[in-house]
């Protein structure tokens, strides 16, 4: 499997997309089953309550988290785990494939990550990207190893940007963080909008 730096495929998208699927194509035998052998894998530490629909929406809605949490550091254990216990069943292969068969990330974000390798950043274009970033952006700028938050977004992301954020590959860097934040929002639309307008 290659890795998301080269491709951008981040496997939490594929689960995303599919988690009513899942759901439904899991029956309660073959989740307990799935339960248990994350269980021994490390990835679940507990028993869980009876099998039902809430029960398998939480399983999976776990899964999903520890594959997000996975994608940041740009590992595959979770989604490997889960894909080699449904490649072992007939009754699951099919799932196997239709996962795999999910693009691996939004269109629109792949459009802007491939964008910014082609871009050299400069604080006209940071200004419109900070426009399309809402919530908690607090932990963007912790990934990026800005330490000192005290400001409001547009002196915090001028630290950054003064310190590394010029250099090339840095744009990349920086959209990488805002996809894996978790309390982060991004319009990638109007982030796409930007940086295509930018390449012309």
């Amino acid at each position: 499997m290659a890795t998301s730096t080269e491709t951008f495929e981040f496997n939490a998208y594929r689960v995303e997309l599919n988690k009513e699927k899942l759901t439904k194509d899991l029956d309660d035998v073959e989740m307990n089953n799935l339960v248990d052998h994350l269980i021994s894998k490390g990835i679940l530490y507990r028993e869980f309550e009876k099998p039902g629909e809430k029960f398998k929406k939480k399983v999976i809605d776990i899964i999903l988290r520890k594959i997000k949490e996975d994608d940041r550091g740009e590992k595959t254990k979770t989604y490997v785990v889960l894909q080699e216990f449904l490649q072992k069943n007939d009754r699951t292969k099919h799932i196997s494939v239709y996962l795999e068969k999910s693009p691996g990330i939004d269109p629109v974000i792949a459009n802007c990550f491939t964008a910014a390798k082609k871009i050299s950043l400069d604080g006209d274009l940071l200004q419109k990207i900070l426009v399309t970033i809402s919530g908690n952006w607090k932990g963007v700028l912790e990934a990026l190893d800005i330490k000192d938050q005290d400001y409001d977004k547009n002196l915090a992301f001028k630290m950054w940007f003064n310190s590394k954020g010029y250099k090339d590959g840095e744009l990349l860097t920086l959209l990488k963080a805002l996809y894996h934040s978790k309390d982060c929002s991004v319009d990638w639309k109007l982030m796409e909008s930007h940086l295509i307008k930018h390449l012309r």
